[in-house]
């Protein structure tokens, strides 16, 4: 398999993740303290691996570092080093795991996310005692990750007549009230887990309620895309929603949290980060090509318009014109203009604001011509686009993807977890 080096969008959080971690002081581990806590197949999780992941959880998401935190968020950590294990042994399986970052590559990028000048990431690691090896790792997992599911992906494609349909789809919910939401999503990919993840969601509940940065723990625990990006799942129309979404989010205020809400998958909970009515188009937001036609007349000013308005019934198009322009006698077209309505002269923005593409206007009469104006293309910016619609169903597809890839990883596994409090 070709290794497509692309940097994931989300990497500066998980380079911040890492630089956190390795700037912990080291602390002094006994021989008990590097026993194995959990094996994945053939490959152990340490004691220290697992404590180490909880130390960065804790310090990064502004959880208290108490006994009762760790007990708590100990099932989650667990889970997320297992999936990380995993993911990564199937990235070797596939032929990826000789795979290493391109560090002048993927430094730069770092650097300039951080704000750092080039060169200057790897002055700062070794100033501090910092592992390069172990950045190295966790940007590698990532990256590898990502083009496991990229790849399957690539085999489903996705139609134009499925970005028609989900185009039509938002601009027919444009005019809905918007949610701007976040998400924490914990799967239940059995009958048997049920009960399970729903105390694991409590527990993230009852640590974002206590402070918790919901980001962070979206970032490190939820099993969703939106995981990449702190959970963060843009704006979403009222009837774009779930129906179990549909009956909680409507009654959120901004800022405030859901209970965990029991979906077709399994657990989520609802961040309510800004609420906006439906778009409301203005004159200012749209933007016109339009052309003229010019007919030059003999003939008084009503019987010109009635002629010139017989010649252009049947137009359909900017092209039209064109053909329009090459007969005989035929009027003189100009090159197509475009601008916002807020731009055109009056008079010009009374004739057209109200056109659809492809129609002509009501001829005008003037000394020896009668004018005739035309949209070719009428654009309303802020209304969702082709491109946002594909964007969106990839981004579903990805979703989907990648939690049916993991859950078939998970099934497939032999898992070992030795330490009773993460069972």
């Amino acid at each position: 398999m070709s290794m497509n080096r692309r940097l994931p969008w989300f990497l500066p959080i998980r380079v911040f993740l890492a630089l956190v971690l390795a700037s912990f002081p080291a602390p002094s581990w006994t021989q008990e303290s590097l026993g194995i806590a959990v094996v994945v197949n053939d490959e152990a999780i340490t004691e220290m691996d697992l404590a180490g992941r909880m130390s960065l959880v804790l310090a990064l998401s502004g959880i208290d570092d108490a006994p009762e935190s760790r007990r708590q968020l100990l099932p989650q950590v667990t889970t997320m080093l297992i999936n990380e294990k995993l993911q990564m042994q199937e990235g070797s399986r596939l032929g990826l795991g000789s795979f290493r970052i391109d560090r002048d590559e993927t430094y730069g990028f770092v650097e300039r996310s951080l704000g750092l000048g080039p060169g200057e990431l790897v002055i700062f690691m070794e100033e501090r005692g910092l592992s390069l090896d172990s950045l190295d790792d966790q940007l590698t997992a990532e990256i590898v990750w990502g083009e496991l599911v990229r790849s399957r992906q690539s085999q489903r494609p996705i139609f134009e007549a499925e970005v028609e349909e989900e185009y039509q789809r938002m601009i027919a919910a444009a005019h809905e009230p918007h949610y701007l939401l976040a998400e924490i999503v914990l799967s239940v990919n059995n009958p048997e887990e049920d009960t399970r993840v729903r105390e694991d969601i409590e527990r993230l509940s009852d640590a974002l309620r206590s402070g918790g940065r919901f980001s962070i723990l979206a970032q490190q625990f939820s099993q969703s895309a939106s995981s990449r990006s702190g959970g963060d799942l843009g704006w979403i129309a009222h009837s774009q929603l779930s129906e179990e979404l549909a009956e909680v989010v409507p009654k959120l205020s901004v800022g405030h949290l859901s209970p965990p809400i029991r979906t077709l998958g399994g657990y989520t909970l609802i961040l309510m980060r800004e609420i906006r009515p439906g778009y409301q188009v203005s004159d200012a937001d749209i933007e016109v090509t339009i052309r003229q036609a010019v007919f030059a007349v003999d003939e008084d000013g009503a019987d010109a318009v009635e002629r010139v308005s017989n010649a252009v019934f049947s137009l359909s198009s900017c092209e039209d014109l064109d053909s329009l322009a090459a007969v005989d006698g035929g009027p003189k077209v100009s090159n197509a203009v475009t601008a916002r309505l807020t731009d055109l002269q009056d008079d010009v923005r009374r004739q057209v604001e109200d056109l659809e593409p492809g129609t002509a206007g009501s001829p005008v009469a003037g000394a020896g011509e009668v004018r005739v104006m035309m949209v070719c293309e009428r654009v309303e910016h802020g209304l969702p686009t082709p491109s946002d619609a594909r964007n969106a169903l990839e981004a579903r597809q990805h979703d989907t993807i990648a939690r049916s890839y993991l859950r078939d990883l998970r099934r497939q596994a032999f898992v070992d977890i030795r330490i009773q409090e993460a069972r």
